[in-house]
């Protein structure tokens, strides 16, 4: 297929000023009518001048700046959580305590399992020996033995730099009063 550059750099041209034409308007608000008005006036000279119309090249070159971002925005904020969605999984006390799911340092076993152990589990009234052995020995017991901590592994979402940890908060009977996610 032989490439007929002159009207290959016609479109291009056009995509080109389409571009630019539409970042103006993004970055200069006042400008927002400015797209429109090069469209119109791109048309009229050349259907008065009898030459063909690239205006599709020109669409698709003003409508980038504008694509562009929108799939970024897509991705950053709705694909983070279609991540976690795609990585769970339901709970099995035997995997859970093992960590035998692991699916890489970013997607650990229990951060996998503890929306469904939440969901399916009542927690609530449980005593410590019913925690340990439905989860297994705390990771971390805080000075007064009241608050059980599960470390779950990095936080779900766009920035993955803390960490999230199943709390478990015992009353002074040793039952389970309430418990959280907390992320620090």
């Amino acid at each position: 297929m032989r490439i007929n550059w002159p009207i290959f750099w016609h479109r291009v041209h056009y995509f080109v000023l389409g571009v630019v034409v539409s970042i103006t308007a993004l970055t200069l608000p006042w400008f927002g009518y400015l797209p429109w008005l090069v469209s119109v006036g791109l048309v009229l000279l050349l259907v008065s001048k009898k030459r063909a119309v690239r205006l599709g090249a020109y669409i698709l070159g003003a409508a980038t700046p504008y694509v562009i971002p929108m799939g970024l925005l897509w991705l950053l904020f709705i694909g983070s959580g279609v991540g976690n969605y795609w990585h769970r999984m339901s709970f099995d006390a035997t995997v859970w305590k093992a960590r035998s799911a692991d699916s890489g340092a970013m997607w650990p076993t229990r951060l996998r399992m503890v929306d469904d152990l939440l969901a399916q589990h009542k927690l609530q009234g449980l005593t410590r020996d019913d925690i340990t052995r439905l989860l297994g020995p705390a990771d971390n017991v805080n000075a007064s033995a009241r608050d059980l901590e599960y470390y779950l592994g990095p936080e779900r979402g766009l920035i993955r730099m803390d960490s999230e940890t199943l709390v478990i908060h015992l009353d002074q009977n040793g039952r389970v009063k309430e418990y959280e996610i907390y992320r620090d």
